[in-house]
């Protein structure tokens, strides 16, 4: 047990100098001002699609859908310039992905930083 709580320690230890907090929030405030960005403009999409979607038969409803696919693969850009810069050379790795709501069957996308785990290349003989 002892050497358990030893290596827990040391995981812990090794995880928190990981990125520089500047570095870390700017990576955060890129995500939100294209969140801001795409999210105004889809509400007021989705507002106009409800006024309309009787007279339309749904088809008002398509333009939302369609810049929501567009703010995920902004996103998904954002993340991957962000880990080629700084995160991949570190070990780490940002991925939007999608994950159940905890007290309801409704999805949600959530921001996971993952732990590459690289191979040593070179080894001594």
């Amino acid at each position: 047990k002892a050497k358990k709580a030893k290596k827990a320690k040391k995981a812990k230890k090794a995880k928190k100098a990981k990125v520089a907090p500047e570095e870390y929030t700017e990576t955060i405030n890129k995500v939100n001002r294209e969140l801001r960005r795409n999210v105004n403009f889809t509400w007021k999409a989705f507002i106009a699609g409800c006024l309309c979607c009787c007279c339309s038969c749904g088809l008002t409803m398509i333009p939302p859908l369609l810049l929501n696919t567009k703010a995920k693969k902004q996103i998904k850009k954002v993340l991957d310039w962000e880990n080629s810069r700084v995160y991949n050379k570190i070990g780490l790795n940002w991925v939007l992905r999608k994950s159940l709501c905890e007290q309801s069957p409704m999805l949600e996308y959530v921001i996971v930083l993952e732990r590459i785990y690289q191979e040593q290349i070179l080894w001594i003989d």
